[in-house]
């Protein structure tokens, strides 16, 4: 997988407490890891609604996902998603900075 679109970018996190953290990679992108490393979920953000909702449809056919106002990340929308992993995180990472 070719992540060269994705600018650099430094990894700062947050512990949440009893060992999880809250890994920003991005300002619309962000994962939470249980004590053991293992990923629990990722958020994705967005600022305009109809974009986040469009992929909130695509996403929901593969993911348990939650579409709310921004709660980790500084976006008005975000997206929680369960049950993706680590590759398809950052694929879908790529695919946001594509549309940009």
């Amino acid at each position: 997988m070719s992540t060269s679109i994705i600018p650099r970018n430094a990894v700062t996190c947050k512990l949440l407490g009893d060992g999880w953290r809250l890994n920003y990679f991005y300002p619309n992108f962000a994962t939470i890891t249980r004590p053991d490393g293992s990923r629990h979920c990722t958020y994705i953000g967005f600022d305009d609604l109809t974009v986040a909702q469009s992929f909130l449809e695509n996403l929901s056919q593969n993911y348990q996902v939650e579409l709310r106002r921004g709660k980790r990340l500084e976006k008005a929308w975000e997206i929680k998603i369960i049950g993706m992993s680590t590759e398809a995180s950052f694929e879908l990472l790529r695919q946001l900075y594509q549309k940009k």
